[in-house]
């Protein structure tokens, strides 16, 4: 079972326990657990370099540059 999964069946026992039968102090002692923090994936050296078919002009590298900088983490 998936952590996320996990945290929604007891999510469900919490209310079931809080709130239909009244076990405020069962209910406390569920917990939710972390879904581990995702790492970004860096590239190596080698896959930076400029391929074959990269553009000569500054202002064509500057663009290209610009979009790969200014990108988001997933």
């Amino acid at each position: 079972m998936s952590i996320c999964n996990r945290n929604r069946f007891m999510t469900g026992v919490r209310f079931l326990f809080r709130v239909t039968l009244r076990r405020l102090d069962l209910a406390a002692e569920i917990y939710h657990l972390r879904e581990p923090q995702k790492i970004a994936q860096v590239m190596s050296p080698d896959e930076t370099r400029p391929p074959a078919g990269c553009p000569s002009s500054l202002k064509a590298r500057v663009a290209l540059s610009l979009s790969y900088g200014g990108g988001r983490d997933s």
